[in-house]
């Protein structure tokens, strides 16, 4: 229905805006007709509409930086503390519940930089004053709603994460009855199959009397492409099927969109309900009604095996990722999407392996991975073959994506041959030929790229674009090849080798170096633990960081004893937030400088209690 009230703050048509209202309104009723509940989408709190920006200047605070803005820089956002806003929220809420009689509920999203505070002195910024105003917004909208309509729902997803803070649980008890948390699947969606669910907070969520929902969705970690998770999934779930502690755990939810993205989402469905439904036969089931009994097989197996060196690849990267320890941007040092897979900085990683035990992992990794993908690789190839009818586009798409990934190893393995070379005072022949293969392997896998058929479209940009930019990071790894001559790369291996053994001062009777990392205890059974260390000198700075077994920044311990000697430093064994780390191996990686040289040691800790 047209609300005149809100005209001036609408960037779309009145023509527009009544399509989208009659869509919506017809597909709500149709869900509620087949029973199933419909929850509106929406930020708290999203980027204002440009309408908003040029009539209510006053409702927004200073810009703030955000790269998925519409000018790609900032954007300003609503002013949390300001009562205008909530007066705004409200009203607009009552609206939105009189325009849509069937709707069931509200989705309120708080996650990571997507919500961005004002920081305005009353809102402060990202602290916890900014907290606690948003989950005034939030108490805003739920009252209105159940003002108009009793029984209405709510599912918040974020809770206690980035945002929606409520360390004793306070804001937890006073939700409405039947809430439903939602949470998402380990860190960040990653490929695992540990979803990282902490029982304590399933029990409060229990005692309060609402529920949670994991989310994992199968295009997250690996777009533009996709793979499949329903191995990954179904062990995951069975790691919480028919255990007594358990409470709360209203059920699991895989999407999926690409390719046969939607083979996750229907397992997903029936998993809940039948835990231990045997995959592979349910798989294999689906797919003969697609591609036939001869090819369904082949294609089960290419699949999977995908999916398990992908999630094999991502719990280290393969050991050629040295300057960071996971790729650069995205959401807590996890993303693993392909833009960040290829590219320059991902190649010089590969060409800056620090020293021959790092060439050695790197090798004994790729070549595992290697070995799991070009299976896989096999079974696509035979599974297009024996499929009785033409192949659809699913089908070859699955094919050229197992054709880049085999190409995409294959390259990275050549890379590492040639920095082995270098190290070991190889000619520049033997160097070059290890480049010149990796090139040709580069561009292998540039074919597969450009012959993907269906992408998902991102960031504003159509499949199309999305190809091209991927397709943009391929070609800045195959100039990177042709402008890396022999004798360079050689000689950057020879000064590194020399950088990295340090030089001796005047007086001093062995090199700096780092020895002897050790946690004690370990594991960890209780509140922390010490890590005690050797310093054969005196280090300008030494640092620890704490990853989870995802790739996931736990801590970073900085300012940490930095004497000549044993040394000794307490972790509290609490995440950046202040929580207590749950169960399960953690890796750690302790960082000794002095001057320009660095010493770094590669370690593991178990929590255990």
């Amino acid at each position: 229905q047209y609300v005149a009230g809100f005209a001036a703050l609408q960037d779309n048509t009145i023509a527009a805006r009544q399509e989208s209202i009659t869509r919506l309104r017809t597909r709500t009723r149709l869900l509620r007709d087949r029973g199933v509940a419909s929850y509106l989408f929406m930020y708290m709190t999203g980027e204002p509409t440009k309408a908003t920006i040029a009539a209510r200047p006053d409702l927004l605070g200073p810009a703030v930086l955000y790269r998925a803005s519409r000018d790609g820089v900032s954007y300003r956002p609503f002013c949390w503390s300001n009562p205008d806003v909530h007066q705004l929220f409200a009203d607009l809420t009552r609206e939105i519940l009189r325009t849509y009689p069937d709707l069931s509920g509200f989705h309120l999203r708080a996650w990571g930089a997507e919500t961005r505070a004002c920081e305005c002195p009353k809102c402060g910024g990202e602290g916890e004053a900014a907290q606690e105003l948003l989950w005034d917004i939030a108490d805003t909208v739920m009252t209105a709603a159940l003002g108009v309509r009793p029984n209405f729902r709510f599912l918040l997803s974020g809770y206690d994460r980035s945002w929606y803070h409520d360390a004793d649980r306070r804001h937890l008890q006073s939700l409405p009855d039947g809430t439903i948390l939602l949470q998402k699947w380990g860190s960040d969606g990653e490929p695992t199959a540990d979803p990282m669910i902490p029982l304590e907070l399933l029990g409060d969520i229990a005692d309060a009397g609402h529920r949670m929902v994991i989310l994992s969705s199968d295009t997250e970690e690996v777009q533009p492409l996709w793979m499949l998770e329903a191995e990954l999934f179904a062990a995951g779930v069975l790691r919480y099927a028919g255990d007594p502690n358990v409470r709360g755990l209203g059920g699991f939810t895989l999407q999926g969109s690409s390719g046969l993205g939607g083979l996750d989402k229907r397992l997903s469905a029936r998993i809940n309900w039948d835990p231990r439904l045997p995959i592979q036969a349910y798989l294999a089931n689906a797919l003969e009604n697609l591609y036939g009994q001869d090819s369904a097989p082949h294609l089960v197996a290419a699949l999977l095996g995908n999916a398990r060196m992908l999630s094999d690849f991502f719990l280290d990267f393969g050991g050629i990722l040295t300057l960071t320890g996971g790729y650069r941007h995205g959401s807590r040092s996890f993303a693993t999407r392909l833009w960040d897979v290829f590219g320059k900085d991902a190649f010089d990683d590969v060409i800056e392996l620090p020293n021959p035990e790092a060439v050695a992992y790197a090798k004994q990794r790729l070549s595992e991975l290697t070995e799991m993908q070009d299976r896989a690789t096999q079974s696509a190839r035979r599974a297009v073959l024996l499929a009785p009818n033409a192949p659809d586009a699913s089908l070859l798409d699955i094919q050229r994506a197992m054709e880049m990934w085999s190409a995409f190893l294959a390259t990275r393995t050549r890379l590492v041959a040639a920095v082995e070379a270098g190290m070991q005072g190889g000619e520049e022949k033997a160097v070059r030929q290890e480049l010149d293969a990796a090139g040709r392997e580069m561009r292998r896998a540039r074919d597969a790229v450009s012959s993907i058929l269906s992408y998902t479209a991102l960031l504003g940009l159509s499949p199309g674009q999305t190809r091209d930019f991927v397709l943009k990071r391929v070609d800045e790894e195959i100039r990177a090849l042709e402008l890396l001559d022999a004798p360079s790369l050689i000689r950057e291996i020879e000064k590194r080798v020399e950088d990295d053994g340090g030089d001796v001062p005047d007086g001093a009777s062995e090199p700096f170096d780092l020895r002897d990392v050790l946690p004690a205890p370990s594991p960890i059974t209780g509140d922390g633990t010490f890590f005690v260390y050797t310093l054969t000198q005196p280090a300008d700075s030494v640092e620890l960081d704490i990853y989870s077994a995802s790739g996931r920044l736990v801590r970073r311990l900085r300012d940490m004893p930095s004497e000549a000697g044993v040394q000794e430093a307490y972790w509290d064994a609490r995440d950046s937030d202040g929580r207590l780390v749950a169960n399960g191996v953690l890796f750690i990686r302790m960082t000794a400088r002095q001057g320009d040289t660095v010493k770094r040691s590669l370690g593991r800790l178990a929590v255990m209690r």
